[in-house]
């Protein structure tokens, strides 16, 4: 039995960047395992995020490297325990946070977070809180990178999502790295190590001080010394010293603004460069290795893995026998295929086997084997690792980075249920290259390119932030990686399993609260971030959302509060509570018009107008003045609340501009006045002794009204700014009062406060030390080291207890201020602003074309009808004769569904109720998307799937309206049974059809067969004319998913 490093179980005090824990002097336990577990790194849940970054400088060393790319801010000091020493370090910080990969998660180390001086002796957890390689992907599945912690004599800690990555920090200028990565139980295997002239070092993880090494003539190996380290939005970058060498390990996690596909590929950089101390040459030998406990949540689960080499690179490959598709356990993806990936080279060898006999093996020869153990078997049988050694020969330093690949992919990632069923979704990145091999060899090709993207990112958020002060650096660069985790990125595919470029579908999961899909008041609030990095990207989240909206799935007349509660499981939400429907309804507009506003793109907007229309005439016919029988975001249900009230008549005034922008005057005009008349009371009715009151008429109560953010957001003015400086004037008096965490949300809920609200809030106020010290509150909540989990959205005011949404995406809200600065775009209804296409002379062509098709169809249409009343046509046996124009004439309700969006998927077949047990598994270990390759040489293609769909366990699938039914949306109604609860009376889920083609005598599962002339039959006319507006389609489709994801002009 081998010990694990861990985290003693006790308070300190917080930081900011991490959710860490400052550890007392006494040493660091081990706790013994029933297995051996050799360096492993404990990693957290399913959720990704990006980076996470902390930076520390010790004042009597060298600055570290890369100081034109790194900004410092001055140090906080938060606890007297904690007073400033001039010989101790300064530490600067970020959270760690995770990016939201469907089951796994990556972890990275956000942007400068200042965490404070700190005694040597006493350095706090914050300190060592680096994530690095997880915005990618391992952890991740989504599309983010992998964590990385490390732990050296004191323990820092840091929480992401469910994930907790404990750093051990020794603070006597810091003896061992040491990377230990958990999540809730679940530990990762992650192991560094060096040789320089035949001495051995540890850089990363616990390998050696666990024990269980076999080495030759009683050697004994040291751990690496700290000098600095430093985080940036997307880097985490040690400086280490062994011997006579100086070494900088670099871990990227990009964020690829400009680019989708490299964005959804989840994989992480790790950089590792030497130069020597003394000028003269050494020898070097560097080992770097993962285990198996990358692949599930159980170690008795059986793993089984590849290693492929190619002229280009070598890489490891490994995943759980058998795979378990769409199925996570404990926040870990059991359908994950993880990656280890290396250029190859001079001096570059591999190995896979036990943990301690292949790390011996590097430590005693300084090489590896270039063997496999072909032994598949548990993962805590005999710990197996994927290595890989790096022989340098005798240098004075690196020419270039030595660079590491991991990575953790899933295909698919999401299932959605459209009309025709349920679609398996996959990542985007496969609309690029032909198999995750390709895409490896690209992305270390790519290494030197993404590291400049990523400075030139970290330089412009940075500077950003920096305008407004330095707490708010760090807020943002916590919060940017944990909201890219919550994203996953995907694309449909058709019935070969084509993938569709132009089919871009982003989901969101409600991390830290729940497994919702797209949960929409989480989207509002993080949608500030989202606008900030790629307002593009706004309109792929808000598609699944309106899809489900106007499909036949769904009846209602006010907006869904998300898409269903089973992530990655979207099977949309068709009877959702009204209670909500205010909140989701205005939170949906406000989003619609925000995409539409900052990426010039009013597609959406255009082509959703009408249901747009049905929820402002709902909210209208509900008086949002007087939202009595309501409940808001945060759960509140009094009587006539000002917040909610504000929120829903400037989703009106919203929804006026929207209408302007369409042409829609008469609408704009109705919408316009009915907005202005409600506002005009609302301001009349809602303040109280100088401030706005929590309800009306209630003096005593207040809130922070952060629903006023979209009148600012927008430019609207539409609130009179003397309500802005009261309510300015107000926060600044109870501020000065505030308990240690800040103001709580609302009276009503004294001891909780909302860190996104808070930043919503702030950025409606009229002069900067009011905005700075609602920033400083949420700052102090952030560095508050007794929350061992990442930045989370509520807490306690007095002790800064969490109490919900940690590792949220929701705090995008972070970006608040950012994008207030955001330049609004000229809005287009045919795709983004930014393209310059020949949308118009191809439109024109192909509309005069079908126009002539369409004269063509009708004569022959009019013929063979003359000639049928003669008898003159015979039909073939297998033929059914039928109309021309079919398909034009159906009923509203049969053309809707058969135009409904992806419907031309594939669709596998689901009996009536019929649903899956949790534990219920299937094998698909023989269907692998990612079989193990045992070839020596890299694939260069890999065909697209081309299995059926399949139900995940445990979900039944809404039913599916009959088309043929005349069903219109069921007006906006308190309900009083059932408390409101629509799903008490939801129906069995009816049989799913297989695949919907665009042919007339198809019909939906329930619908009548389709009858008399008019409805039967088959036209070659009407099949050209058919041809000629899907390529028409497709042609838009193509010009806008090649400009779709480029960054507003702002980037450029």
């Amino acid at each position: 039995m081998h010990r694990q490093g861990n985290i003693p179980n006790s308070g300190g005090n917080a930081r900011v960047g991490f959710i860490s824990r400052a550890l007392n002097k006494d040493k660091v336990s081990a706790r013994r395992r029933p297995q051996k577990d050799l360096g492993r790194h404990q990693l957290a849940t399913p959720l990704v995020s990006r980076s996470s970054l902390c930076f520390m400088q010790i004042p009597t060393m060298p600055d570290v490297v890369d100081p034109v790319n790194s900004i410092q801010s001055q140090p906080v000091i938060e606890k007297p325990s904690c007073s400033p020493n001039s010989n101790g370090p300064s530490v600067l910080c970020a959270k760690d946070v995770c990016f939201r990969s469907r089951h796994l998660t990556l972890c990275k180390i956000e942007p400068w977070q200042v965490i404070r001086q700190l005694r040597p002796e006493r350095l706090s957890s914050d300190a060592g809180c680096l994530t690095h390689m997880p915005f990618r992907m391992l952890l991740e599945s989504s599309g983010s990178r992998i964590p990385v912690y490390f732990k050296a004599i004191r323990l820092v800690g840091c929480n992401l999502y469910r994930k907790r990555i404990d750093l051990q920090f020794q603070a006597a200028r810091a003896r061992v790295m040491k990377l230990i990565i958990k999540i809730n139980v679940n530990t990762l295997g992650w192991s560094g190590l060096l040789r320089v002239d035949g001495t051995l070092y540890e850089w990363l993880g616990s390998a050696v001080e666990d024990g269980g090494l076999t080495l030759a003539n009683n050697a004994t190996a040291k751990a690496v010394t700290l000098q600095n380290y430093q985080i940036t939005p997307t880097r985490s970058i040690l400086s280490l010293q062994a011997g006579a060498m100086d070494i900088n390990v670099t871990f990227l996690s990009p964020i690829e603004a400009a680019d989708l596909a490299l964005q959804s590929f989840p994989f992480t950089y790790v950089y590792f460069e030497a130069s020597s101390t003394d000028g003269k040459s050494h020898s070097l030998q560097v080992y770097e290795d993962i285990s198996g406990e990358w692949t599930s949540s159980s170690t008795t689960n059986i793993v089984q893995w590849n290693t492929t080499t190619s002229n280009s690179i070598t890489y490891h490959q490994a995943q759980r026998s058998p795979f378990q598709f769409m199925t996570e356990t404990n926040n870990i993806a059991e359908d994950a295929t993880v990656y280890h990936v290396t250029n190859s080279g001079s001096g570059v060898t591999f190995q896979t086997g036990e943990d301690l006999v292949v790390r011996s093996r590097f430590l005693n020869n300084g090489s590896l084997g270039n063997s496999q153990d072909t032994t598949f078997r548990e993962i805590s049988d005999n710990w197996p690792v994927f290595a890989f050694c790096k022989d340098f020969g005798t240098i004075s330093s690196t020419s270039a980075p030595l660079v590491w690949g991991i990575g953790l992919v899933r295909n698919g990632n999401i299932i959605y249920t459209t009309t025709a069923g349920n679609q398996t979704r996959h990542p985007y990145f496969l609309t690029k290259y032909a198999d995750v091999a390709t895409a490896m060899a690209n992305f270390m090709n790519d290494a030197t390119n993404a590291l400049e993207r990523s400075k030139t990112l970290d330089s412009k958020i940075v500077s950003d932030a920096n305008a407004i002060s330095s707490n708010y650096v760090d807020l943002v660069s916590l919060a940017s990686r944990q909201l890219m985790a919550g994203l996953e990125v995907t694309v449909g595919a058709d019935s070969s399993g084509k993938l569709n470029a132009s089919d871009i579908l982003v989901f969101m999961k409600d991390t830290g609260n729940s497994q919702r899909t797209n949960p929409v008041e989480a989207m509002y609030a993080s949608f500030p971030g989202i606008l900030y990095l790629n307002a593009s990207w706004a309109g792929y989240l808000l598609k699944p959302l309106m899809q489900l909206e106007q499909s036949g799935l769904y009846s209602q007349s006010f907006a869904a509060g998300d898409l269903g509660n089973s992530f990655p499981v979207a099977t949309g939400n068709a009877n959702p509570t009204v209670f909500s429907a205010m909140e989701s309804t205005s939170d949906m507009i406000s989003m619609m018009w925000a995409y539409a506003t900052f990426s010039g793109d009013g597609t959406l907007i255009s082509q959703y107008y009408s249901t747009l229309k049905t929820w402002t005439d709902t909210l209208i016919s509900e008086n949002p003045l007087t939202p009595n029988g309501y409940i808001s975001a945060d759960g509140l249900s009094s009587a006539n609340m000002t917040n909610l009230a504000i929120k829903g008549i400037l989703a009106i005034r919203t929804m006026a501009e929207i209408s302007k922008t369409l042409g829609n005057s008469d609408d704009y005009n109705s919408y316009s006045s009915q907005a202005s008349s409600l506002v005009s009371q609302w301001q009349n009715i809602a303040g109280s002794s100088g401030h706005l009151s929590s309800t009306y008429g209630s003096s005593n109560s207040w809130a922070m009204i952060y629903n006023l953010y979209p009148d600012k957001l927008f430019g609207f003015d539409f609130v009179d700014d003397s309500i802005y400086q009261e309510q300015t004037s107000w926060y600044a008096s109870e501020a000065s009062s505030a308990l240690s965490f800040g103001l709580p949300f609302d009276s009503n809920e004294a001891n909780t406060a909302k860190s996104h609200w808070t930043l919503f809030t702030a950025g409606t106020v009229t002069d900067t030390s009011t905005r700075n010290s609602l920033v400083s509150m949420v700052h102090s909540s952030a560095a508050n080291l007794k929350n061992f989990a990442p930045f989370p959205t509520t807490y306690n005011t007095s002790d800064g207890t969490i109490q919900g949404g940690t590792a949220s995406p929701a705090q995008g809200a972070m970006f608040a201020l950012l994008a207030l600065n955001l330049q609004k775009q000229t809005i287009t209804s045919l795709g983004s602003a930014s393209s310059k296409s020949h949308v118009g002379a191809i439109v024109g062509g192909v509309v005069g074309g079908v126009a002539v098709v369409a004269l063509i169809a009708i004569a022959g249409f009019l013929y063979r009808r003359r000639r049928s009343r003669h008898g003159i046509r015979e039909y073939h046996s297998d033929e059914k004769p039928r109309g021309a124009f079919a398909m034009i004439f159906k009923s509203k309700n049969q053309r809707k569904s058969l135009h409904e969006p992806l419907d031309e998927y594939h669709i596998e077949p689901v009996s009536l109720g019929q649903t899956y047990a949790p534990n219920q598994h299937t094998d698909y270990s023989h269907t692998s998307l990612y079989p193990l390759v045992h070839a020596e040489t890299v694939p260069s293609t890999q065909s697209p799937s081309t299995e059926g769909d399949t139900i995940p366990y445990g979900i039944t699938y809404p039913p599916i309206p009959n088309p043929s039914t005349n069903q219109s949306r069921a007006p906006l109604r308190l309900r009083t049974d059932n408390g409101g609860d629509d799903n008490a009376s939801r129906s069995e889920a009816a049989p799913l059809p297989r695949k919907t083609t665009l042919t007339a005598d198809t019909t939906r599962t329930g619908s009548k067969p389709a009858s008399g002339p008019s409805e039967a039959g088959s036209s070659d006319v009407t099949s050209d004319l058919r041809g000629e507006l899907e390529n028409l389609r497709r042609e838009m489709e193509e010009m806008r998913s090649r400009t779709g994801y480029e960054p507003p002009p702002q980037y450029h």
